[in-house]
């Protein structure tokens, strides 16, 4: 895909503060076991980085499908290790680039040493599969499967491919793979991925096998359709494992140390975009079974996925859920355009953790999810961009920007009592708020929720909803302004929420129903005062987490310097800490 010059400096600075992040701060991988207490001091060792204008995809970029190739006059450097593979080879060759080989299925015979390079030509298109299996480069010379020469990206078309991904990779390390199309032509439902990357213990042993470096870069994967299990809201297992990209275990005792996703293009396909996964098995008669393992075990942190990195991708016509990151020990998700959810399955949160300790969610744009009520029965269920699900132990959401979406920003289905989410410095704009802009949907030990500020839309319904006991949540310095007639807070008293110095604001002609109980627990609240935004608020949503500034506030908005204190991070632009309201402090 056609990426620009400013796409590509914005995720060099991206991929410069994530480095940051992953070896200073202490959240992702390694063998610390994250921060766990709690509290709004919770998760300290939290990127504080200027990111003012580091921002991510140009997500009004209309061209689709990977055409990059080698600038004119520019000579292509290929390696002495090369095997070299064109369909347009009138019979199989030897695998030089003279003589190249027409067909991928050879490719499980070839002896795959560090360094060598599997080159497709652009232009090509081939159909099948392309498996790699038990091969394993170096840190310093991985295994690299890309493209050569000039044109459209190499194309894969698994051709009604099941059971596997069109991209296989089995047992791998240290393997990069780049600049491929990969879809399948089939029309009909099936156990389909675009890839599946698979780690399991092929010693015979009992013991985890640790495969390491697993990089995709610059994947066009679309058209993969899996099965979309509509009538169920995709909430069937064997729905769940189909898609653009999973990674799994299939016997528990393999997990990756090091797997990147970045640059990707991922659209139209059913049921989930991105997935990791602890363990899934199929019997013999294809009854699928998904095993998690919780995070509260004792060596959680030796059977999780280390140091997994998905960023900068841009993943769009979901049929449920854009990102779904399972048995990850720390984590970092960042940067990804994610819209268009939930579209075949009426329901699905746009970026969900399950089984995770310690995981960062952070620059991330979501909007149109498209969550509705089933036909079958109208029940509306999964419509928030990003959701903190079961056994999330430890998780932080912070810096993105949600909009125009069913539900809204944040919703939780952690049903263990001792998870902790923290919930910060986002934006929200034209969410739809069936259910809740923010919705505390289960019982936690604590779901963190400052410093976000809220734009309802002119027809939007919940803005917070939270209405069972053992619900703990803690609002403060949350800036509200609401556009709506319909808008409600639905809070009950048992609830056990605490709420301090957050600004609420009603557009004229426009109200808050059942507001009362929130003003009488909100402490220091501001009512009636315009926060002063700097730019004129359109009816509809701006799209690109970069142009975001017409939300920043006046130097005399009374949400500036009127906060509660809280974890001194930087505010969403990257200005440092001050106690102030909503998700920008002041210069």
């Amino acid at each position: 895909m056609k990426k620009s010059i400013i796409r590509l400096i914005a995720l060099c600075l991206a991929l410069s503060m994530s480095a940051c992040i992953l070896g200073s701060c202490g959240i992702i991988g390694g063998t610390d076991s994250g921060n766990t207490d709690g509290g709004a001091n919770a998760g300290n060792n939290n990127n504080q980085n200027d990111n003012s204008n580091n921002n991510t995809n140009d997500n009004n970029n209309n061209d689709t499908g990977n055409t990059d190739s080698p600038d004119k006059g520019e000579e292509e450097k290929l390696s002495d290790k090369g095997i070299f593979f064109s369909s347009a080879a009138v019979d199989d060759g030897d695998g030089t680039q003279e003589k190249p080989y027409n067909s991928l299925s050879i490719i499980p015979e070839l002896t795959l040493e560090p360094g060598t390079h599997i080159y497709l030509e652009r232009g090509s298109e081939f159909t099948g599969i392309l498996a790699v299996k038990n091969a394993h480069g170096s840190k310093e010379d991985p295994i690299v499967i890309t493209s050569y020469g000039k044109g459209s990206a190499p194309k894969i078309d698994g051709n009604n491919l099941s059971g596997y991904g069109v991209l296989y990779l089995a047992n791998c390390s240290n393997i990069e793979v780049s600049n491929l199309e990969i879809t399948d032509s089939a029309k009909t439902e099936a156990d389909r991925r675009g890839v599946l990357i698979t780690c399991d213990n092929n010693l015979g042993t009992e013991e985890v096998v640790t495969y390491k470096n697993i990089a995709l870069k610059n994947l066009y994967i679309h058209d993969i359709i899996g099965y979309r299990d509509a009538e169920n809201s995709g909430m069937a297992m064997w729905s769940k494992i189909t898609g653009g990209i999973h990674v799994w275990s299939n016997d528990g005792l393999g997990r990756i140390d090091g797997l990147e996703i970045t640059e990707c293009e991922i659209t139209e396909v059913s049921n989930v975009g991105i997935a990791t996964w602890y363990k899934v098995a199929q019997d013999d008669e294809g009854n699928v079974s998904a095993k998690m393992y919780s995070p509260y075990t004792e060596g959680f942190e030796n059977y999780a996925h280390l140091n997994v990195h998905i960023n900068g991708n841009e993943i769009s016509h979901i049929g449920k859920n854009a990102i779904f990151a399972r048995n990850l020990f720390g984590g970092l998700i960042e940067y990804n355009v994610v819209h268009d959810t939930a579209k075949y399955c009426v329901s699905g949160n746009t970026i969900v953790t399950r089984s995770v300790d310690g995981t960062v969610i952070q620059y991330n744009e979501g909007y149109r999810n498209l969550a509705r009520g089933r036909d079958s029965d109208g029940k509306l269920q999964d419509g928030c961009m990003l959701d903190a699900d079961l056994d999330s132990k430890y998780t932080v959401w912070q810096y993105n920007y949600s909009h125009d979406n069913s539900f809204g920003l944040f919703i939780n289905c952690t049903t263990e009592a001792k998870d902790v989410a923290i919930v910060r410095y986002n934006l929200s704009v034209n969410d739809r708020g069936n259910k809740g802009i923010i919705y505390i949907n289960y019982a936690s030990a604590g779901i963190y929720v400052y410093n976000n500020t809220i734009v309802t839309s002119y027809d939007t319904e919940y803005i917070i909803q939270s209405n069972g006991s053992g619900r703990t949540s803690f609002f403060y310095n949350n800036l509200i302004y609401n556009r709506s007639d319909k808008a409600k807070f639905d809070i009950s008293k048992n609830a056990d929420m605490t709420a301090a110095n957050n600004l609420i604001y009603n557009e004229y002609g426009s109200s808050i129903e059942n507001l009362s109980y929130f003003v009488s627990i909100n402490a220091a609240g501001i009512y009636d005062e315009d926060p002063m935004f700097v730019g004129y608020l359109q009816e509809d949503s701006i799209l690109g987490i970069s142009n975001l500034h017409d939300y920043k506030v006046e130097s005399s908005s009374p949400a500036l310097n009127a906060g509660k204190t809280v974890e001194e991070v930087a505010d969403f632009f990257g200005n440092s800490y001050k106690r102030s309201i909503g998700f920008y402090c002041g210069e």
